[in-house]
């Protein structure tokens, strides 16, 4: 028994680094602060107005406060900018809240144009928001070929403000634990069949 323990141990150990790694930031975790070259849990932000780098985004800002999408503190700026996500690692999921301080629902409120792990342009996606009291919010999702950034550009024309929240990747796992972790289930197997489990 202490054999079949130990060996499913061994199994868990090397399959586990396959299962992607993930993580949401809620824009809480750090003290009030400009997000222009800010880097955090894997995530490196820029934000320029009209191609110059600026300070007029905060991560731990004050926001619409709680809506569908948002809560609390979020990433908020001027809607004038353009928002750059880089990711560290390439990721295969990407999602966020995304609100504009207007009343109105917006057809193309803002636009996300990704970008492969050799940052060739995969395209670009536009969003639509609908209006919740102050702010007309949405959510953004996308999984799919992984990416590296992710660059967000807001519809001035309606507002003014702009507030990120909930913002969660996955990770692709890396070749080299997808092959430990089928070499770890094909020894569990070859021991199965052996009879030694």
């Amino acid at each position: 028994m202490k054999k079949l323990g130990a060996i499913l141990a061994l199994a868990l150990f090397v399959s586990a680094p396959a299962a992607q790694a993930g993580s949401t930031l809620t824009f809480d975790e750090l003290p009030f602060q400009s997000v222009d070259g800010l880097s955090y849990k894997g995530v490196t932000f820029g934000f320029t107005v009209c191609g110059s780098p600026s300070t007029d985004a905060h991560y731990g800002g004050i926001g619409p406060g709680t809506l569908t999408y948002l809560e609390g503190k979020t990433l908020e700026g001027n809607a004038r900018g353009i928002l750059t996500l880089d990711f560290a690692s390439p990721i295969s999921q990407l999602e966020f809240g995304l609100a504009l301080n207007t009343r109105d629902p917006v057809t193309g409120a803002y636009t996300v144009e990704l970008f492969d792990d050799s940052l060739a342009s995969m395209g670009v996606i536009s969003q639509n928001t609908n209006p919740l009291i102050y702010w007309s919010e949405e959510q953004f999702t996308y999984s799919g070929t992984p990416i590296s950034r992710a660059v967000i550009d807001f519809n001035q024309s309606y507002a003014r403000r702009f507030a990120v929240d909930n913002l969660s990747t996955n990770t692709v796992p890396a070749p080299g634990a997808i092959l430990l972790g089928s070499i770890g289930a094909s020894f569990v197997g070859w021991l199965r069949r052996r009879k030694t489990l």
